[in-house]
């Protein structure tokens, strides 16, 4: 892999720990817990979310063209996300191992680098991730540990 999508994997596999850690170390109770937010109103939902929108993102890897899908399938539990996640995770470390760095997505009419294709995917992971933490504060979610020191938070 060259070095600098080797920083981008490296940096996708942080956010991604921070991700597995809500669904590995927030009790089902919790994960299902409603928040104040109009839709994605749970950290599952939330994180369903972000592992379907990973998956347009890794295919438009291949596509070259950057296509959000329409699913109407039900929510995954913790367990089959935590399995999803790990094998489009695969799926994307196989696919970056290839790229010479020179790669471009069509965004919507708009060329983006292989780089900023897979920065746009972090971002909104960790979006999310944010999302998820100010409604652990608001709403009495107890913040994994490991999560509290990752992201220097207070508690």
């Amino acid at each position: 892999m060259i070095d600098s999508i080797n920083a981008l994997w490296e940096e996708w596999n942080y956010t991604r720990s921070i991700t597995k850690s809500f669904l590995t170390k927030v009790c089902d109770e919790d994960l299902c817990r409603k928040l104040p937010r109009n839709n994605l109103n749970t950290i599952i939902l939330q994180l369903n979310e972000v592992y379907e929108i990973q998956q347009d993102y890794v295919e438009a890897i291949v596509t070259k063209r950057m296509e959000f899908t329409e699913r109407n399938n039900p929510p995954l539990c913790a367990v089959e996300l935590l399995h999803g996640m790990e094998k489009t995770d695969g799926r994307l470390e196989n696919l970056l191992q290839s790229l010479t760095g020179e790669e471009q997505i069509e965004w919507f009419g708009e060329l983006y680098n292989i780089h900023r294709h897979i920065c746009a995917l972090i971002s909104h992971e960790m979006m999310h991730i944010g999302q998820i933490v100010a409604f652990c504060y608001a709403v009495g979610i107890e913040i994994p540990i490991d999560i509290i020191e990752k992201m220097a938070l207070n508690g």
